[in-house]
């Protein structure tokens, strides 16, 4: 027996998660692992009017993340022995307002945690 059961990939067809599926697969077999992949739909936004709007929709986004972050580290808590997922990028600003979701999920995440650059 392999050292990971279940791996989980964490896809959005972004590159990074493009990697983090490609490192995925590649240790699933050589620990004779399954592969579990999740993907989280998002809504495209739209349009604010107002400076109010904005700042509505800002916390609704950050809601939003904060609620996808819990159901991946259930999932991996509940299916997955490494949860591999891939750096997205985003500028440091972003980074340092929001905090990276990799960064979020690897210092919660009651398994292993892989993180592909």
């Amino acid at each position: 027996m392999g050292l990971f059961r279940r791996i989980l990939v964490a896809f959005d067809g972004s590159p990074g998660s493009e990697r983090a599926l490609l490192l995925a697969v590649q240790l699933a077999g050589e620990h004779g692992a399954e592969l579990v992949i999740i993907s989280v739909v998002e809504h495209l936004p739209r349009f604010a009017g107002t400076a109010g709007e904005v700042d509505e929709s800002v916390r609704e986004r950050a809601e939003a993340l904060r609620q996808q972050q819990e159901r991946a580290v259930q999932i991996a808590q509940e299916h997955a022995d490494l949860l591999a997922l891939g750096r997205s990028g985003h500028s440091e600003v972003w980074g340092r307002f929001m905090g990276s979701t990799a960064g979020k999920i690897a210092r919660h995440a009651p398994c292993s945690v892989l993180i592909a650059h």
